[in-house]
C-alpha cells in the first residue's frame, strides 16, 4: 500500500469513493444528507480547485495502482475573533473501501498529521455521524473526544 498526495488524475476516483461514503452514512441514518445526481463530479471539481491550496491537503491510499481510500485535511480558523484561539486543523472526509480497512485509515490519518505538523497546527477537529459506530471508535482510538454536540430538530408543519 502506498500513501501519497492526491493528483488531478485521482479526482474522479476520489469522487466515486466520496459517493460510497455518502451512501454509507445514508444507510446508517436517513437524516444524513443525500448526494445530488452529479455529487461525485461536483466533489471532484471542488477538490481540483483545492489541490494547489497551501491550506488544504488530500492524500490517497493506493493498492496495485488503484486508489482505495482518501483523506482531506485543511487549516481553518475554528473560532471567531471574539474567542481566544489559534489556527486549527479540520479533517473533512476519510474513507477507505471495506476490503482495505485494517490500518489504511490510520496510515491516511498519519499522512494528514504529518502535514498538520509541518504547518504547526496543534489540534484538528472533525465531524462524525452519530450513528457511525465504526467511525466513532476509529476517531476515539486516534485520541478524539467529544467537545460539542451538533443536534438537529425537525420543525413540524
Amino acid at each position: 500500500m502506498l500513501i501519497r498526495p492526491a493528483r488531478y488524475t485521482d479526482l474522479e476516483r476520489i469522487g466515486t469513493l466520496w459517493l460510497e461514503l455518502v451512501r454509507y452514512h445514508a444507510a446508517l441514518d436517513p437524516a444524513m444528507p443525500q448526494a445530488t445526481q452529479d455529487g461525485a463530479l461536483r466533489y471532484a471539481n471542488q477538490l481540483a480547485v483545492r489541490l494547489e491550496d497551501w491550506d488544504y491537503a488530500v492524500f490517497v491510499a493506493e493498492v496495485d495502482g488503484q486508489v482505495v481510500g482518501f483523506i482531506t485535511a485543511m487549516i481553518v480558523e475554528m473560532l471567531p475573533d471574539t474567542f481566544e484561539g489559534e489556527r486549527g486543523g479540520m479533517v473533512g472526509d476519510l474513507y477507505v473501501q471495506p476490503d482495505y480497512r485494517g490500518g489504511t485509515g490510520r496510515a491516511l490519518l498519519e499522512a494528514a498529521l504529518g502535514w498538520f505538523r509541518l504547518r504547526r497546527v496543534r489540534y484538528y477537529e472533525l465531524h462524525v455521524a452519530s450513528a457511525n459506530a465504526v467511525g466513532l471508535a476509529f476517531w476515539r482510538s486516534a485520541g478524539g473526544r467529544e467537545i460539542m454536540y451538533r443536534m438537529r430538530v425537525v420543525i413540524e408543519d
